[in-house]
């Protein structure tokens, strides 16, 4: 996850009509202090709103999360980025699943109107972390992501 995805971090390339993502500083937030900085300029393009194709739907479902976090815990990533990349991921693959849109992702993951409030994502991190402390499980990366992955999709069945 790219915290800093505000239109003077996309160029358009005229080669390939596309635009291309710059300045990957913000990339990996800390789950406990960063995530709060999500800026997602690209809730308002239109095609946000637009259904995945079954192409993007099938690249989406093939993420391999727990190899990714192996890889990404191998190069070095702290505890906090990997957990920002587990829920990131997690909420990207059950919305998708749900067949949500890019927006309604997009905006439970940034916060919202003068974003003093916290996100959906951070509030759901919040609430996983706090059941761990009130229990007596043991919290494994994936005890972590199942106890998560229950509660964004309650929250995502609502929406």
């Amino acid at each position: 996850m790219n915290c800093d995805r505000h239109s003077g971090n996309m160029l358009f390339c005229e080669k390939t009509k596309r635009l291309v993502p710059i300045d990957h500083g913000l990339c990996f937030p800390s789950a406990f202090t960063e995530m709060g900085n999500a800026s997602f300029d690209w809730l308002l393009f239109p095609q946000a709103k637009k259904p995945f194709s079954a192409e993007t739907l099938a690249q989406i479902e093939a993420i391999d999360l727990e190899r990714d976090l192996e890889v990404l815990h191998e190069l070095g990533m702290c505890e906090e980025q990997l957990l920002t990349v587990l829920m990131s991921t997690t909420v990207l693959k059950l919305g998708a699943r749900l067949g949500k849109t890019l927006y309604e992702i997009g905006t439970m993951v940034q916060r919202q109107g003068d974003r003093q409030k916290p996100s959906v994502l951070e509030i759901m991190f919040s609430r996983t972390c706090d059941l761990f402390q009130d229990s007596e499980l043991t919290c494994s990366w994936s005890v972590f992501e199942q106890v998560f992955a229950q509660l964004v999709w309650n929250y995502q069945m609502c929406m």
